[in-house]
């Protein structure tokens, strides 16, 4: 079969792709927060895949040495909480006190503090 594609034609290949780049998402906003409970109605095959508690993610992990800190992030629904516990070797009352943050997504998004205690762990 032949082709009836001229030699010099790659106008139409390269706008079609330049097309379909620029139509990339309604938000071009990089800073715009998600609405998860109505994403998961547009989405409900990932609506399935939520567990019964309404966590999305969960994670934990030591801050690095010398400090012996423990902290753990979970990201459910419609927040972020992050949980830590600073932890020192003297035997002092209270030298394992825990802390808790509940935030929005927005709320998180802006809480320099929280996102620099999830960058220790």
């Amino acid at each position: 079969m032949a082709n009836t594609k001229k030699k010099g034609d790659t106008k139409s290949a390269s706008s079609s792709k330049a097309a379909a780049v620029t139509e990339h998402h309604h938000h071009d906003n990089p800073d715009q927060i998600c609405n998860m409970r109505q994403f998961l109605k547009v989405h409900p095959f990932l609506s399935q895949l939520v567990r019964d508690d309404g966590i999305l993610f969960e994670c934990d992990g030591q801050a690095p040495a010398p400090s012996k800190d423990y902290g753990r992030l979970e990201i459910t629904i419609d927040k972020v909480i992050l949980r830590w516990w600073k932890i020192t070797l003297r035997n002092v009352d209270g030298s394992m006190y825990p802390s808790e943050k509940k935030d929005s997504y927005e709320d998180f998004y802006y809480d320099e503090i929280a996102r620099r205690e999830v960058l220790r762990f």
